[in-house]
């Protein structure tokens, strides 16, 4: 007889749930799992966005992703071009996360919304598991929209892109000695 057990945990502490199924032969006559693991699968629901990868696709086809930046005030101070500011607050709210959906959804355009914070290890995966998760549910036959973290977060982006030629296809940002918080 096979048992099949099903968990979850996490890949660390910061990131994706991911679902392990374990099966492991069970022995009828003596009421106990047998020895080892014979088969591990693991999915992501999620899926990570390089700053080299995503950078190509802000320049050639902009209309095509919408990128959540979900960090506070210091949004001002400096962020991706073209992003959009949610604070990590108001994107708790359920009707915040569904107008967010809805606004996805309704461009015919958009193939990937791509969340991030400051360093993409708590808000950029957990808001973007939880906007996957409403995508999942209110539109299951969904082929289209992909939703991406940004590995790095908005940390990682200033540090490559900031010191290009032509930072302002990467980088928007208040003039010289107004951002001396993103260093």
């Amino acid at each position: 007889m096979l048992l099949v057990i099903s968990c979850h945990w996490a890949v660390n502490s910061f990131t994706f749930f991911s679902s392990v199924c374990l099966t492991f032969l069970f022995r009828k006559s003596k009421n106990q799992i047998k020895g080892t693991c014979c088969r591990t699968i693991m999915t992501h629901p999620l899926m990570w966005i390089e700053a080299e990868e995503l950078a190509p696709i802000i320049h050639k086809q902009p209309h095509s992703v919408m990128i959540v930046d979900l960090r506070d005030d210091d949004y001002e101070v400096g962020h991706i071009v073209n992003s959009v500011n949610v604070p990590s607050e108001s994107l708790g709210k359920q009707s915040a996360m569904q107008q967010l959906l809805d606004r996805a959804v309704s461009n015919d355009q958009l193939e990937y919304v791509v969340f991030h914070c400051y360093y993409s290890q708590v808000r950029g995966p957990t808001f973007g598991q939880k906007f996957h998760n409403l995508l999942q549910e209110k539109y299951p036959d969904n082929d289209r929209l992909q939703c991406k973290v940004l590995r790095g977060g908005w940390g990682y982006w200033y540090k490559r892109w900031r010191t290009e030629d032509d930072v302002h296809r990467y980088i928007t940002y208040l003039p010289k000695g107004e951002d001396s918080s993103c260093e």
